[in-house]
């Protein structure tokens, strides 16, 4: 289950968190780690269930490697809720251009790839191309 998470009741990262306490053999992600927030709240509700996952869409890169660090690199997603800015979303310099561009070396090899891609692979059930 995937769902938008933002800075109001209806889609609260807490809200979230509650069905997926109550319904644990159902992953859910967070997009958007709760929109327009400091994410925190996000990251400390995703490291409390091994079913709840985050995604980095319109989430800064250093609350990303926050929530890597907090949550564990198994546990966020990269930007599965693209392209929400249009064609040009991956070439935004404030939350992705930093994603292809360094992050690798702030990451050990095996977080970026959990990150960047092993778990969108892992939770969808998708087919990994050689």
């Amino acid at each position: 289950m995937v769902t938008h998470t933002a800075n109001d009741d209806d889609s609260s990262p807490r809200r979230v968190y509650e069905v997926a306490h109550k319904y644990p053999s159902v992953n859910f992600v967070m997009y958007h780690m709760g929109l327009a927030t400091d994410n925190q709240e996000a990251i400390e509700l995703i490291s409390r269930l091994p079913n709840l996952y985050g995604d980095n869409s319109w989430v800064t890169p250093d609350k990303t490697i926050q929530a890597i660090r907090t949550c564990g690199s198994k546990k966020i997603l990269f930007g599965t809720d693209n392209p929400i800015a249009g064609p040009d979303t991956y070439g935004d310099p404030v939350f992705y251009q930093r994603c292809f561009e360094g992050l690798q070396d702030e990451l050990s090899s095996e977080e970026y790839e959990d990150f960047m891609f092993g778990n969108a692979t892992r939770l969808f059930k998708l087919n990994r191309l050689a």
